[in-house]
């Protein structure tokens, strides 16, 4: 698998959205990419929150301004990568 580079900026109390393939490739295309349960961390929940939700998408919620990591785990069922998003919260 490969990382793909997403940066991301929000507003605080807006919501984004990310799926496993945006953020990762696999060279072998019969492979379903997905984040691992409990994987999903930011390195400052004060300024945004992350959560993998029901649907398997990531999402990150902004708290307040100021900047983050959010960090999660992406499978393809038989290897992980770890992500690294820096994000951005403005006002």
């Amino acid at each position: 698998m490969a990382k793909t580079s997403v940066d991301v900026s929000m507003l605080d109390s807006e919501s984004v959205e990310r799926l496993a393939s945006d953020l990762a490739t696999d060279r072998d295309t019969r492979d379903t990419l997905s984040f691992v349960p409990g994987s999903a961390n930011s390195s400052d929940s004060t300024k945004a929150t992350v959560t993998i939700t029901g649907d398997g998408k990531l999402k990150i919620t902004g708290v307040a301004a100021g900047n983050t990591a959010v960090t999660v785990k992406v499978t393809d069922g038989k290897a992980q990568t770890s992500i690294s998003i820096p994000v951005e919260v403005t006002p």
